[in-house]
């Protein structure tokens, strides 16, 4: 009986209360199952060579264009360094050809054209001369026509020396020019394939972030395109979550949700950047008594790049769609 009574007169006082607090622990203990997830990035080289130095180690900050390690420069440096004298040649070669002949040969041209000018006022002289004897019948038709003739030669020879000075001073024919121009392309291209290779050989960070792992020490053989080692940025971490299929019109891009880690009494708010359109079993990593059998949907939200270091890859999670604190 008293406890009847007991129990009548506490019920109108703490029902509504006890409404409320059952409602607020089903609230915020609806929360879906996930983990850390960090995709590294696997710095190697496109070009294969012997590591010879490794500035970083496991557990090193890095930051952008920071110097990761160093393979062996050869053979790329010697190719860099013949495409560089290549080129230097054929730069010369199409600098003579657009601005002439040096001066030495230009002197013996123009001395040529003089000396033939000489000749030729020499035959016109002559030339006259014959004629007014020819007019005094002193001298002979043939002899007239054979300083006539000597005129003539002279004159042609000096036009052509004249012509030889002038294509010297303006240079080589234009097509030759234009042929030279591009091998001059050619030998650049060449000396830049050349460099760009040689700069492989020098690992840079891309970003910021933790040196993951390292996978070789000085001194072993890299082949192009193999992972000397990885860097764990902030930049590429999430939460990796799944929503079973009941809740998944709850989730929407872009919508702020909040993970707890294990052993953590805080959330932290994060935004979902990715919802899978393709249901899907429970993943074994997240097998539980409840779910093993259910069907669930992907979600990833990116982590906080100020807080994403703080977490481990692979941590599980509990995610929630109100804060829980």
């Amino acid at each position: 009986m008293l406890a009847r009574i007991h129990i009548y007169f506490i019920k109108p006082l703490t029902l509504l209360s006890m409404i409320f607090l059952l409602a607020a622990c089903h609230r915020n203990n609806t929360h879906y199952l996930g983990y850390v997830e960090a995709y590294l990035i696997y710095v190697s080289p496109p070009v294969a060579g012997q590591l010879f130095d490794l500035d970083v180690a496991r557990g090193d900050a890095v930051v952008v264009n920071q110097k990761l390690y160093q393979l062996d420069p050869e053979p790329e440096r010697s190719y860099l360094n013949q495409a560089q004298y290549t080129l230097a040649a054929e730069q010369e070669t199409l600098l003579d050809l657009e601005n002439g002949q040096r001066s030495t040969i230009l002197a013996a041209l123009q001395a040529n054209v003089l000396q033939a000018q000489a000749q030729l006022a020499f035959s016109k002289i002559t030339l006259e001369r014959n004629q007014r004897l020819y007019e005094k019948n002193v001298v002979s038709k043939s002899a007239l026509d054979s300083a006539q003739t000597d005129y003539d030669a002279r004159f042609q020879e000096v036009k052509q020396l004249q012509a030889n000075l002038a294509e010297a001073e303006l240079g080589a024919r234009q097509h030759l020019i234009q042929a030279q121009s591009q091998k001059v392309s050619a030998t650049e291209s060449a000396m830049k394939a050349a460099a760009w290779q040689l700069s492989q050989k020098t690992g840079i960070a891309s970003d910021n972030g933790i040196v993951y792992d390292t996978f070789f020490r000085p001194g072993e053989f890299i082949t192009a395109g193999q992972a000397v080692l990885a860097i764990l940025s902030p930049k590429e971490m999430r939460v990796l979550f799944y929503v079973p299929e009941p809740h998944y019109s709850q989730i929407k891009l872009g919508q702020t949700v909040w993970f707890k880690v294990d052993g953590k009494k805080k959330a932290h708010a994060l935004k979902v950047s990715f919802i899978s359109k393709d249901a899907e079993y429970t993943p074994p990593v997240i097998y539980s008594e409840e779910s093993r059998s259910k069907l669930v949907y992907r979600v990833e939200a990116k982590l906080p790049e100020a807080i994403a270091l703080k977490f481990h890859p692979g941590s599980p999670v509990e995610v929630y769609l109100e804060d829980p604190t």
